[in-house]
């Protein structure tokens, strides 16, 4: 079992390279069978709602939520390769890669450029300062999280990601000899 998680941008760009993959052989996350309301979003939501921040900033999800976290992975355990989308991942790196040593990250960037471009395409009232700051965060955490785990990861800008979508993915399976048929 090989599992893929997808994290870093903006929801959209995460759910166009998700739905990439998956056209070419990586299933989606099932959902728990006795709760079919937990699936990975919503642990990653009630987790990162729940808990504080350890004094490393890092959260650690308690008993119960590593309990859910394996009933999801149980599931899904049967898929030779699946994955999920999500970008509360990344506060949760660590613990993802701590939990299970199969898991790999595809963290996607984006230019802070980029991120101002979009907000101001669908808002005129934002405030940039904390929208920067949040960029920061997020890529602070991914770039970190690459650097101590460059085999289990991938640090990709999500413009060329979806510029170049089989590129990527002949790039996922020589980093982690994956079967992503891109043909």
């Amino acid at each position: 079992m090989k599992t893929l998680c997808i994290t870093g941008a903006r929801q959209d760009i995460l759910d166009r390279t998700f739905a990439s993959l998956q056209q070419v052989g990586m299933a989606a996350a099932k959902f728990i069978e006795r709760d079919p309301k937990i699936t990975l979003q919503v642990w990653h939501q009630r987790v990162l709602t729940g808990q504080a921040r350890h004094t490393d900033g890092l959260f650690r999800p308690g008993r119960l939520w590593e309990q859910l976290a394996t009933d999801l992975f149980l599931t899904n355990i049967d898929a030779p390769l699946w994955g999920w989308v999500d970008p509360n991942s990344v506060a949760l790196l660590d613990f993802w890669a701590e939990f299970e040593p199969s898991v790999q990250f595809v963290l996607l960037c984006e230019t802070p450029q980029q991120l101002i471009a979009k907000l101001l395409q669908q808002s005129t009232d934002l405030d940039i300062d904390a929208a920067l700051a949040k960029w920061q965060d997020v890529h602070l955490a991914m770039l970190r999280f690459h650097l101590r785990n460059p085999a289990r990861s991938f640090l990709v800008w999500a413009s060329n990601a979806e510029k170049a979508t089989p590129v990527l993915i002949e790039q996922i399976n020589q980093h982690w000899h994956l079967a992503l048929d891109a043909s």
